[in-house]
């Protein structure tokens, strides 16, 4: 209860603190995992943010509608994998949110981000076996 009144207070230090508490009591639920994956993500520590958001989708949302807290926990989820250059997982997380979503413009855009970060590297290596 506390992680989630510090988080919506914007004080994700105190935040961080209870939820992981929470997790360590209470055990581990959708919205405490969903947050401090979120709290990870935004301190950039995106091994952490990864591992969180994981954790979050192993469990059902809270109340009725399950779809939009699962898409937007993919989508950080997906956020995370690309920062830590993980092209394979991004893709995949994009093609499950395109499965339920097919016009979902940030699974689009992280696909093409992907593309445009293969292309990089193979220009690179086109590069670098000319330059040998």
């Amino acid at each position: 209860r506390f992680g989630t009144i510090y988080f919506v207070l914007d004080d994700y230090d105190k935040a961080l603190g209870y939820l992981e508490k929470a997790v360590q009591k209470q055990g581990g639920n959708f919205m405490r995992h969903f947050l401090i994956g979120q709290i990870w993500g935004m301190k950039k520590d995106w091994g952490k943010a990864a591992i969180s958001l994981e954790m979050a989708l192993q469990y059902n949302p809270p109340g009725g509608t399950n779809i939009q807290p699962r898409k937007q926990a993919w989508i950080e989820l997906m956020k995370a994998y690309y920062e830590l250059q993980d092209s394979k997982r991004v893709l995949e997380i994009a093609d499950k949110i395109l499965e339920f979503e097919p016009g979902n413009p940030t699974a689009h855009s992280y696909r093409q981000k992907v593309q445009e970060m293969e292309n990089q590297q193979r220009e690179r290596q086109m590069m670098d076996m000319i330059t040998q």
